[in-house]
């Protein structure tokens, strides 16, 4: 949460490996990188 205050949307790219590393990388990448910054948006209001 710290990091999305700090950056905003600059926060997409640490997060998307976190979240890919996580996942194994089976998840479609644009259906992550669509989720990631609807919620980052959503944080960041």
């Amino acid at each position: 949460m710290d990091m999305i205050a700090e950056r905003g949307l600059g926060a997409m790219g640490p997060l998307m490996g976190a979240v890919m590393q996580r996942l194994g990388g089976s998840a479609d990448g644009k259906a992550v990188s669509d989720a990631l910054r609807r919620k980052i948006a959503e944080l960041d209001d």
